[in-house]
């Protein structure tokens, strides 16, 4: 036993022929390597770890400096301020599809926005005027009632009652198309019967000839009295714009229903034939004959055709007059819900 400390020791005890062999060694330096190895581990590792934070830290704000100047600019857009657009950083990144999807996002609904004021402006429009005829004639018979035609004025304002009630229900049937999302499939319907029963009404009701000796059979998927507002709308806009002569054709080619309506009218320019769909819309200077309609009929009759999954031009091909194209698919294909 020592009486004082002194260095450790490390012993190897071996027997070799009988004879026992100890080999040692002082461990001072292994443990002087222990302790700067410790010591330089409590200073490093703190440093580094701290060190390594400020780097993650900073390349983390660069990381997302874009995404908080997309959000900045995303808090400030408003009802009026539509028009604005998020930075688009110049990489071709994830960061950089999110500020191209968030533009593509604000332009879906600053489109939507002003569609939707025009829309109620032009509605505004429409509905004021009926109601501004009702109200002069009846100041009119106030201001003069002996000269008021009592009979008159009732007819007057019954045909002008009449006129509000056609342009309140288009309005809500338009706005129940702009909500229809969900997928349904439909009634199987007859389409040839649905456009011979508008032809005969177009004939008793005007004095126009309506050829539809071209009309096949053809049987579509959808609700039945609104595919007949589709022809009925077409028939409506032949008479009030084209000539006295309609031809209606229908017929099935490479799966779907063609159905095509023609007047002999003045027809329609080609930088208007895009045009004529939108709501509101009407080219009176070139096709009309002192009649001009709401402007809702053809954009209701898109409207209709869209949700039963079909589509509606006007052919460019035809110079005599317009030529309205309506294609569907045939029965047994899906379509998006009909509007109800």
């Amino acid at each position: 036993m020592r009486s004082s400390p002194g260095p450790d020791f490390r012993l190897l005890a071996t027997t070799r022929n009988g004879l026992r062999v100890l080999v040692g060694t002082p461990l001072d330096d292994v443990q002087d390597s222990v302790d700067t190895l410790l010591r330089g581990l409590l200073i490093a590792v703190p440093a580094a770890s701290l060190l390594l934070a400020v780097v993650v830290w900073l390349l983390v704000g660069r990381v997302l400096r874009p995404v908080e100047a997309i959000r900045r600019r995303v808090a400030g857009v408003s009802g009026s301020t539509l028009n604005r657009r998020v930075p688009e950083p110049k990489t071709q990144d994830e960061i950089a599809r999110l500020a191209r999807t968030m533009n593509e996002m604000l332009e879906r609904v600053e489109t939507a926005d002003t569609r939707q004021r025009r829309f109620v402006a032009d509605a505004s429009h429409e509905l004021r005027t009926p109601l501004a005829r009702i109200r002069a004639q009846l100041e009119v018979d106030r201001a003069h009632p002996e000269e008021a035609d009592a009979a008159a004025t009732r007819q007057s304002v019954l045909d002008e009652a009449d006129t509000l009630q056609r342009l309140i229900d288009d309005l809500l049937l338009l706005a129940r198309a702009d909500n229809a999302q969900e997928p349904r499939v439909g009634d199987l319907v007859d389409l040839d019967d649905v456009v011979m029963a508008e032809a005969r009404r177009m004939r008793g009701t005007e004095s126009v000839s309506v050829d539809v000796s071209r009309v096949s059979g053809a049987q579509v998927r959808g609700n039945r009295d609104r595919l007949a507002r589709v022809v009925r709308n077409l028939l409506d806009n032949a008479v009030q714009h084209g000539g006295p002569q309609i031809v209606v054709s229908l017929r099935e080619v490479d799966g779907q229903a063609e159905l095509t309506v023609a007047d002999d009218g003045p027809g329609i320019p080609a930088a208007e034939q895009d045009r004529v769909f939108e709501r509101f819309a009407r080219v009176d200077e070139a096709r009309s004959q002192g009649a001009g309609g709401s402007g809702l009929g053809l954009a209701i009759a898109r409207e209709i055709v869209a949700a039963h999954g079909g589509a509606i031009v006007i052919d460019p091909l035809h110079r005599s007059g317009a030529r309205f194209v309506v294609t569907l698919p045939i029965g047994g294909k899906t379509a998006r819900s009909p509007v109800s």
